[in-house]
């Protein structure tokens, strides 16, 4: 078997090359995956937990600390919490790690939902953008971000912009709805170019590409959750809302390798075929319907209940898609 047919035969995340009695592969790993499941229901955060293998927890900062809520996404993998943003200067932040510096592909995704109290926001500007989610290039104060995830609250869209890509992206998803919804960008970088698309509940609501390299650097700075407040006005409205279930990769996932599988699925048409049994009926008079398995069987057995007439033609149905022969026939009721 020659390359090519293995690299049909198995998904992007695993790759196996045998060579003789040998076998190597590798494995798409997750870098941090930050699930809010361990505290209960509106207790406080104080604790940014890393459920991947490096162990990166972070903090809270701001006068009244995050705290847990029960109110997840509606799929099984989001598990019991979240994380409830709320409270101007509020925020986690999670420290650099070299983990992070990831060279090539990866994948950034969570759970957002929006607070509906947004709504009410009629004063603020139509540009205000408040941080969801971001990456500081340093820690130093007013430092910029070397990618951010931002809510447009009069829009209701998500907005990415990065540095290394021109390109800013934005979702065609309304959040002003109040639901849950997931967010994700995949990059894949080589020497000679790269291409970034952003997800939007497992649809590509903008892509682009380079046959350039990407200028994008991680930055030594602080992921922030929640907003980035270092003395930036511009950052300073927190995100008002719920997040959930943050996940980075060192690959680029598809939509079915996300926190929850989020790819197209097939319709499935289910054709369950019934019998019609209809007579003319008089207005009030009771009636049965009534079944056998042969025409010559002593016991016939009811099909439901009564059925009072309706002047006109009752109908009743019945599922035979379990039986070989039925038949059928209609009794007044005195």
């Amino acid at each position: 078997m020659n390359t090519m047919s293995l690299l049909k035969r198995f998904p992007q995340s695993l790759l196996i090359v045998l060579c003789g009695a040998a076998a190597f592969y590798t494995q798409a790993a997750t870098v941090a995956h930050y699930r809010f499941e361990e505290g209960p229901a509106g207790s406080h955060v104080l604790v940014i937990t890393d459920s991947g293998p490096n162990g990166i927890n972070g903090s809270v900062e701001g006068p009244s600390p995050l705290h847990f809520t029960p109110d997840v996404a509606p799929y099984p993998a989001a598990g019991q919490g979240a994380l409830r943003a709320v409270g101007d200067f509020n925020f986690g932040r999670i420290p650099h790690h070299p983990a992070f510096e990831l060279p090539g592909a990866f994948t950034i995704e969570f759970f957002v939902r929006a607070s509906k109290r947004y709504e009410n926001w009629g004063g603020v500007g139509p540009h205000l953008r408040h941080t969801i989610l971001g990456k500081k290039i340093s820690t130093e104060e007013g430092a910029e971000n070397t990618f951010s995830f931002a809510y447009e609250p009069l829009r209701g869209r998500v907005v990415l912009t990065a540095q290394g890509d021109p390109r800013e992206m934005g979702s065609g998803v309304d959040l002003r709805d109040g639901r849950w919804h997931h967010v994700a960008w995949m990059v894949s970088r080589t020497e000679s170019g790269y291409s970034s698309g952003f997800y939007m509940d497992g649809e590509c609501s903008s892509f682009s590409a380079s046959s350039s390299p990407m200028n994008f650097d991680w930055g030594t700075g602080p992921w922030c959750i929640g907003a980035g407040n270092f003395a930036n006005d511009a950052q300073r409205g927190n995100f008002d809302g719920d997040i959930d279930e943050i996940r980075i990769s060192d690959v680029e996932l598809g939509p079915a390798d996300f926190v929850t599988d989020l790819s197209r699925k097939p319709l499935a048409a289910t054709i369950t075929p019934k019998v019609q049994i209809a007579w003319p009926s008089s207005r009030h008079r009771l009636y049965q319907v009534e079944w056998a398995s042969k025409l010559d069987a002593n016991t016939w057995h009811d099909l439901g209940g009564p059925l009072y007439g309706n002047g006109f033609t009752d109908v009743v149905y019945d599922d035979v898609a379990n039986w070989t022969a039925r038949f059928y026939r209609v009794q007044a009721v005195e």
